[in-house]
């Protein structure tokens, strides 16, 4: 059982940047009516954790994160951040979305890409548009920004993982696809935070 940021340095042997407690969950809010691709918004609490609340231990976590991204960041290029976890409903979305809407929320261009095809729980809303997702764009069915949802306070491009059968087109598409997709968002964003799947299966 990992307590404390010394056990993270000392017993794995790896940096320790802060922690994200958990976020107090309510009832999510009911869509009374389907959302638009160029306006959407995440309304569960958790997901707005950081940027409703800048002074709390999450937001500077999230702070901590930057800097650290900042630093590796080469100049000219965006920086690809996964984000990933142990096991399902450990918070690994919840922190994806609170990292990217910080980081949007400055200013600087985003990417948020749903890669947890398995278990797409980034993007739940009804929308007036037809949705696709990162497995249309990969097999070349559809262009980036044509499947690119926008959030609307922060100007965050969200990628959702929803779409004809992404899931399989995944399966079959080579991963230099997946390398290709990237290179090319990291000369349009400054960051790409993937949501990426858990290492264990439930």
């Amino acid at each position: 059982t990992i307590r404390t940021g010394k056990q993270v340095q000392d017993e794995l042997g790896i940096s320790f940047m802060g922690y994200f407690p958990l976020v107090p969950f309510k009832e999510r809010r009911k869509n009374i009516r389907a959302m638009s691709r160029a306006a959407f918004r995440f309304f569960d609490l958790p997901k707005i954790e950081a940027i409703n609340n800048p002074l709390s231990v999450n937001a500077e976590t999230l702070r901590k994160a930057r800097a650290l991204v900042d630093r590796k960041r080469g100049a000219g290029v965006g920086c690809v951040v996964g984000v990933i976890s142990c096991i399902p409903n450990e918070g690994k979305t919840t922190v994806a979305v609170n990292l990217a809407l910080s980081l949007a929320k400055t200013g600087a261009p985003c990417l948020l890409v749903d890669a947890d095809v398995r278990n797409p729980t980034l993007v739940q809303a009804h929308f007036e548009e037809e949705l696709y997702g990162l497995g249309d764009v990969l097999a070349g069915d559809v262009e980036l920004d044509d499947a690119l949802i926008k959030e609307g306070r922060t100007g965050l491009s969200i990628l959702a993982s929803h779409g004809k059968s992404t899931e399989l087109v995944l399966e079959k598409v080579n991963p230099a696809v997946m390398r290709e997709l990237l290179s090319g968002c990291a000369r349009k964003y400054q960051y790409i935070v993937l949501d990426l799947p858990p290492l264990a299966a439930s």
